[in-house]
């Protein structure tokens, strides 16, 4: 496995990806731009060879709702791209995941693959729970730069715990 920094990297373009497509690219960024991305190059397999691309955040990471009809316009997007490639295979199945499904074993796999070493996170930065801590924490989220986690960390007693 690979992190790619968006910011300095065209992933879509570098060979080794391209002569190996993907099976699945996970987006954790959002907005339309990687899956049209993912779309236009041959870096990730089409969904007659299985390719998926699931994202977490939607096409606007930001939303602002005024009226009722603005909700339907951004949910039309990813709904309908969602049905476009359940029929047509040519592109990627692109899902929209907003969590983990209660019940489904879902955590104890996770556990697992981390007890196993095969789960690293990837964390960008840390942060003292204090004022200045959390404020610099939520800039570095909210700049969305981060290069993986940002985790807060709380002491209880002699334990240190990591939340983000």
């Amino acid at each position: 496995d690979q992190v790619v920094d968006y910011r300095s990297e065209k992933w879509w373009e570098k060979e080794d990806f391209c002569s190996t497509p993907f099976d699945l690219v996970v987006d954790l960024w959002g907005t339309r731009e990687p899956w049209d991305r993912a779309v236009s190059s041959s870096a990730v397999k089409s969904g007659h060879s299985g390719g998926r691309y699931v994202t977490m955040v939607g096409d606007t990471p930001c939303i602002v709702l005024q009226h009722w009809w603005q909700a339907f316009r951004v949910m039309w997007d990813m709904l309908a791209r969602a049905l476009w490639t359940s029929i047509f295979r040519s592109n990627p199945r692109w899902h929209y995941h907003v969590g983990l499904e209660p019940g489904g074993g879902n955590l104890d796999r996770l556990f697992q693959l981390a007890e196993e070493g095969r789960l690293v996170p990837v964390i960008d930065s840390t942060h003292h729970f204090d004022a200045d801590g959390v404020k610099k924490a939520f800039h570095v989220q909210k700049s969305r730069h981060a290069h993986g986690k940002v985790v807060i960390v709380v002491t209880v007693g002699d334990t240190a715990h990591g939340i983000n």
